[in-house]
C-alpha cells in the first residue's frame, strides 16, 4: 500500500513536469518569434536571433526536466534536476547580459523597465545556485524562508520591469519558472509539513527526502 502511494506521488510530479514542459514549449515558441520580430523592427545593435537565446536555453532545461522522466532511470532522476538547474541559471545569466548591454548601448529602447528586469534575472540565478549550497545544521528552515523571500522579490522585480514597458518577452520565462517554484515548494510544504526549498534542494543533490532530520 505504501509503495502504491509512493508511485502515485511520483506519477503526479512526472505528469506535472510534462504538462509544464508543454506549456512553456508553446510560450517559448511565441516569445521567441515575438522577440526576434521586435529586435528586427527596432533595429537592435545585437543580432535579432540573440534575443531568442535565453528562451531557447530555458526551454532546454524544461525538456531535460520533462522528457528526463522517461529517458533517465528512476535511480538517477536527480541528474536531470541538476542539468535543468544549470541550464536555467545559464538562461538567467544570458538574459541578464542582454539586458545590461541594452541599458548601456540602447538605453532609450529599454527604458526604466530594464533595471528591475536585470535585477530580477540576477537574483533568480543566485536563488537557483543557492539550492546547492551547504547549510549549517539546524538552519534549514531559515534558509528556506530566505529562498522564498528572495524568490518573491525576483518575481516582483521582473513583473515591475514588464509593467514599465520592457519591450522583450524573454524575462517571462524566468517569471514563469519563479511561479512554478512557488507552486512546487508550496505543495511540498503542505504535503510534508517541511520547508519546501529545503526538501527541493535535496533533489538537486540527489539525496533522499527520508534522510531529512525530523527537527526541521
Amino acid at each position: 500500500m505504501v509503495e502504491d502511494e509512493k508511485n502515485s506521488v511520483i506519477g503526479f510530479w512526472q505528469v506535472l513536469l510534462v504538462v509544464m514542459m508543454c506549456v512553456f514549449g508553446w510560450c517559448a515558441y511565441t516569445w521567441l518569434v515575438f522577440d526576434i520580430r521586435t529586435a528586427q523592427a527596432l533595429q537592435s545593435s545585437l543580432p535579432a536571433w540573440f534575443f531568442a537565446v535565453p528562451v531557447v536555453i530555458g526551454m532546454l532545461g524544461w525538456l531535460v526536466l520533462g522528457l528526463g522522466t522517461v529517458v533517465i532511470p528512476s535511480s538517477r532522476q536527480y541528474v536531470r534536476f541538476r542539468c535543468a538547474l544549470m541550464l536555467w541559471v545559464f538562461s538567467c545569466v544570458v538574459g541578464f547580459g542582454v539586458v545590461v548591454y541594452g541599458l548601456i548601448a540602447e538605453p532609450g529602447m529599454y527604458r526604466i523597465g530594464g533595471i528591475p528586469i536585470a535585477g530580477g534575472l540576477a537574483l533568480h540565478a543566485l536563488i537557483l545556485i543557492m539550492l546547492v549550497f551547504k547549510r549549517p545544521p539546524g538552519t534549514e528552515a531559515l534558509f528556506s524562508h530566505i529562498h522564498s523571500t528572495l524568490l518573491f522579490v525576483a518575481a516582483f522585480s521582473i513583473s515591475a520591469g514588464v509593467q514599465q514597458g520592457f519591450v522583450y518577452r524573454f524575462p517571462g520565462f524566468v517569471l514563469g519558472l519563479a511561479s512554478f517554484l512557488f507552486l512546487v515548494t508550496g505543495i511540498i510544504e503542505i504535503l510534508n509539513a517541511r520547508p519546501g526549498f529545503t526538501r527541493l534542494s535535496r533533489v538537486w543533490k540527489g539525496r533522499s527526502f527520508g534522510s531529512e532530520p525530523s527537527s526541521v
